[in-house]
């Protein structure tokens, strides 16, 4: 039976001023005390950081390895990790062996440091290519599905610029690639910005210089945007939440229905860009607040009036490859070549349903946030913790399958 990852990761411990925030704190110099404020010195797990962090081994292990042992390293990975994660991270990987000139170094996981900007400046670029007096080649592995581009890219300039003082900046080039195996994009899973090495480099040592010393101001302003999504106290952020009124009120002031219906019908094209504009700030703030209410009730507290819920399930084969192989005799059990889905599977008829009933289960895919007056039973997290036999953690080795 093949291993799956652990869901209790250590948090990662981030510096003050990490690459992978780099965007957000240049944009909101204030985030970096609120935070700080917040007591936040720790990125909380979730199902999406774990993913990430395992698809980042399977990554980081064939780069490694290197071209020469893409079958073993895949064949050895798929041992312990899911097939189409390890899929993914060797896509990746060879797009990037192709990348490589000739003699040029390659490596992993590698630890950078901008400590001639800030002491606590420093971070892990994912792989570098260095070919001296040519190109430096930086690039991030993404496990996520929202596109990231490398143009312009902070974190992965800040990798650059701390692999540039590691290696003697004796490069011509400078390359930044977003590797993204599940993001749609018509560049491309691969894609890849390159520029003068001199001139950029140069460009954003000053303007990290110059937002580490915004940041390190008592009174560091804040600033309400995009690069909220990711900040981890944007649902009790005054600057978002004035922001966000303020553009809700300028849209929809105190007015009757019909009045705001009206208004609505003769707006043009610019007041209609200012009021998306203000929506996608309130949705952002909507919700933070929705993010803070989940946590809060999962560790146990409560907000008056919500709780958290099973999603509703839908229902899965309890083993596919078992159900597969039973129903080859099935007429139309197959779109070729995958075994339909249990719903699908149920309206072809009669003796269908009843392989689905025996066959198939119900499974909610995780919790959600709902009104107190939702039929579904309330989850109490609490309870089940009480409820869990306590067992010692077995101590890790430290070391990877691969």
């Amino acid at each position: 039976m093949k291993k799956k990852p652990s869901p209790k990761q250590a948090p990662k411990k981030h510096a003050k001023f990490s690459p992978s925030s780099a965007a957000r704190w240049l944009a909101c110099p204030g985030s970096v005390n609120a935070i700080i404020e917040a007591g936040i010195t720790e990125s909380p797990d979730s199902a999406a950081s774990i993913e990430g962090t395992t698809a980042h081994e399977c990554f980081e292990a064939f780069v490694k390895n290197g071209p020469e042992k893409v079958l073993s390293t895949s064949a050895m990975l798929a041992k312990a990790y899911p097939l189409e994660m390890v899929k993914h991270a060797e896509s990746s990987a060879t797009a990037l062996f192709k990348t490589r000139p000739k003699g040029a170094g390659m490596f992993a996981e590698q630890k950078v440091s901008l400590s001639n900007i800030h002491a606590e400046f420093s971070g892990t670029a994912d792989a570098i290519i260095v070919e001296d007096f040519g190109t430096l080649h930086v690039t991030d592995f993404k496990y996520g599905f929202y596109p990231v581009e490398p143009e312009h890219n902070a974190q992965l300039m800040a990798y650059a610029i701390g692999a540039a003082q590691k290696y003697g900046y004796d490069f011509d080039r400078l390359k930044l690639t977003v590797a993204q195996p599940r993001a749609p994009h018509a560049s491309g899973s691969f894609r890849s910005w390159e520029v003068d090495f001199t001139e950029t480099v140069t460009e954003w040592g000053l303007k990290f210089t110059q937002g580490v010393v915004a940041a390190e101001m008592p009174n560091a302003p804040l600033a309400a945007g995009e690069h909220c999504k990711f900040c981890p106290v944007k649902a009790q952020c005054p600057k978002l939440w004035g922001d966000a009124t303020d553009q809700a009120q300028a849209v929809f002031a105190a007015e009757a229905p019909e009045t705001q219906k009206n208004k609505l019908i003769s707006m043009g094209p610019g007041q209609i860009a200012t009021a998306l504009a203000g929506a996608d700030m309130l949705e952002l703030w909507i919700g933070a607040i929705r993010e803070h209410a989940f946590l809060s009730l999962k560790l146990g507290g409560t907000v008056p009036g919500w709780k958290l819920v099973e999603k509703r399930a839908s229902r899965k084969w309890n083993d596919v490859a078992k159900a597969a192989t039973l129903a080859k005799k099935i007429k139309g059990a197959f779109s070729e070549p995958e075994l339909l889905s249990p719903a699908q599977f149920e309206k072809l008829g009669a003796t269908q349903k009843a392989f689905v009933a025996e066959h198939a289960s119900a499974v909610s895919s995780g919790l959600t946030l709902a009104r107190g007056t939702d039929s579904r039973p309330k989850h109490d997290q609490v309870a089940l913790d009480f409820a869990a036999p306590v067992t010692e953690p077995k101590k890790s080795k430290g070391k990877r399958p691969w």
